[in-house]
Protein backbone atom coordinates (compact mmCIF):
# COMPACT_ATOMS: atom_id res chain seq x y z
CA UNK A 1 0.00 0.00 0.00
CA UNK A 2 1.06 3.53 -1.04
CA UNK A 3 2.20 5.99 2.08
CA UNK A 4 -0.43 8.93 1.80
CA UNK A 5 1.50 11.23 4.06
CA UNK A 6 2.97 13.34 2.26
CA UNK A 7 -0.53 13.34 0.43
CA UNK A 8 -2.00 13.99 3.71
CA UNK A 9 0.34 17.13 4.59
CA UNK A 10 -0.06 18.56 0.83
CA UNK A 11 -3.61 18.75 1.43
CA UNK A 12 -3.66 20.06 5.07
CA UNK A 13 -1.12 22.69 3.40
CA UNK A 14 -3.48 23.57 1.14
CA UNK A 15 -6.35 23.82 3.20
CA UNK A 16 -4.97 26.32 5.74
CA UNK A 17 -3.36 28.37 2.85
CA UNK A 18 -7.26 27.92 1.59
CA UNK A 19 -8.35 29.64 4.98
CA UNK A 20 -6.02 32.18 5.38
CA UNK A 21 -6.48 33.51 2.01
CA UNK A 22 -9.91 33.38 2.87
CA UNK A 23 -9.56 35.23 5.78
CA UNK A 24 -7.74 38.01 3.97
CA UNK A 25 -10.24 38.58 1.47
CA UNK A 26 -12.96 38.92 4.03
CA UNK A 27 -10.37 41.75 6.00
CA UNK A 28 -10.52 43.42 2.01
CA UNK A 29 -14.21 43.28 1.92
CA UNK A 30 -14.52 45.14 5.44
CA UNK A 31 -11.63 47.65 4.29
CA UNK A 32 -13.43 48.19 0.80
CA UNK A 33 -16.80 48.74 2.49
CA UNK A 34 -15.35 51.37 4.58
CA UNK A 35 -13.31 52.89 2.11
CA UNK A 36 -17.20 52.53 -0.02
CA UNK A 37 -18.52 54.55 3.40
CA UNK A 38 -16.11 57.26 3.65
CA UNK A 39 -15.51 59.94 1.75
CA UNK A 40 -12.94 58.56 -0.27
CA UNK A 41 -10.72 60.99 1.05
CA UNK A 42 -8.24 58.99 3.37
CA UNK A 43 -4.88 58.41 0.98
CA UNK A 44 -3.55 55.90 3.69
CA UNK A 45 -6.88 53.36 3.37
CA UNK A 46 -6.82 53.74 -0.02
CA UNK A 47 -2.92 52.87 -0.22
CA UNK A 48 -3.69 49.71 2.32
CA UNK A 49 -6.45 48.25 0.05
CA UNK A 50 -3.73 48.41 -3.10
CA UNK A 51 -1.43 46.76 -0.96
CA UNK A 52 -3.97 43.92 0.55
CA UNK A 53 -5.11 43.66 -3.19
CA UNK A 54 -1.27 43.22 -4.54
CA UNK A 55 -0.55 40.65 -1.42
CA UNK A 56 -3.70 38.44 -2.12
CA UNK A 57 -3.25 38.42 -5.43
CA UNK A 58 0.27 36.97 -4.85
CA UNK A 59 -0.91 34.74 -2.42
CA UNK A 60 -3.44 33.58 -4.76
CA UNK A 61 -0.97 32.44 -7.31
CA UNK A 62 1.03 30.45 -5.04
CA UNK A 63 -1.83 28.81 -3.99
CA UNK A 64 -2.87 27.76 -7.23
CA UNK A 65 0.54 26.54 -7.65
CA UNK A 66 0.26 24.24 -4.29
CA UNK A 67 -3.21 22.97 -5.91
CA UNK A 68 -1.75 21.91 -8.49
CA UNK A 69 1.19 20.14 -7.21
CA UNK A 70 -1.38 18.59 -4.76
CA UNK A 71 -3.22 17.53 -7.86
CA UNK A 72 0.10 16.19 -9.35
CA UNK A 73 0.30 14.08 -5.79
CA UNK A 74 -2.90 12.66 -6.30
CA UNK A 75 -2.26 11.56 -10.03
CA UNK A 76 1.13 9.88 -8.31
CA UNK A 77 -0.51 8.38 -5.50
CA UNK A 78 -3.58 6.63 -8.02
CA UNK A 79 -0.90 5.66 -10.55
CA UNK A 80 -1.43 7.93 -13.18
CA UNK A 81 1.31 9.03 -13.93
CA UNK A 82 3.89 5.52 -13.56
CA UNK A 83 5.47 5.39 -17.06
Amino acid sequence: MKPLEPLAESQSHCNKFSAKISNEITRLETDIAAWEASDRTDIDLYNTLEQTIEKLSGAVEIYEQDVAEHEYLVNVHDGELLN
